[in-house]
């Protein structure tokens, strides 16, 4: 007989997922979280100190060890620079000061000071007179906040104006 309470067309929806298979979905993302605890451990644990076999492996003789650096100081002990390094950098500074010829077959080097004025002679210079600009540089409000955005006039830089 039916149940009084309730209406002859309702229907009811199976279960579609049971306590087993959640209690099994659960233990494979424990059984999946201990694996990667596991392996997170293992990858991160400190290592085993060493045996003796080990500490004897790194045991050298005396006669092994490296020799002692040995380097040049640029000072003596009386006070003069290094010679290496004063005969360098002179004949350096004299080569910078001098003519001479190169590596590099039909080409000499000429004094610096003499190389520099022949190339100021030869530069290009354009003999137009520069005007003092202002701080604003025709910005209205120049250095406010709205610097940068609407000119007064078209700057003269700008170009030509139709």
């Amino acid at each position: 007989m039916a149940d009084p309470l309730q209406h002859p067309e309702v229907q009811f929806e199976a279960a579609g997922v049971r306590l087993p298979q959640i209690l099994a979905i659960l233990a494979g993302i424990s059984i999946l979280f201990l694996m990667v605890l596991f392996a997170t451990w293992r990858h991160f644990r400190p290592p085993a100190p060493p045996n003796e076999q080990q500490l004897e492996s790194y045991d050298f003789p005396a006669e092994h060890l490296p020799q002692r650096p040995h380097l040049e100081s640029l000072d003596d002990a009386y006070g003069a620079r290094g010679t290496r390094f004063v005969v360098k950098e002179h004949s350096l500074e004299q080569r910078l000061h001098s003519y001479g010829t190169t590596h590099e077959n039909g080409f000499v080097h000429v004094p610096i000071e003499r190389a520099m004025s022949a190339v100021v002679e030869n530069l290009p210079v354009k003999a137009v007179p520069r005007e003092e600009a202002e701080k604003s540089f025709g910005l209205l409000g120049g250095g406010g906040t709205s610097s940068g955005r609407i000119y007064e006039k078209p700057p003269a830089w700008w170009g030509p104006q139709p």
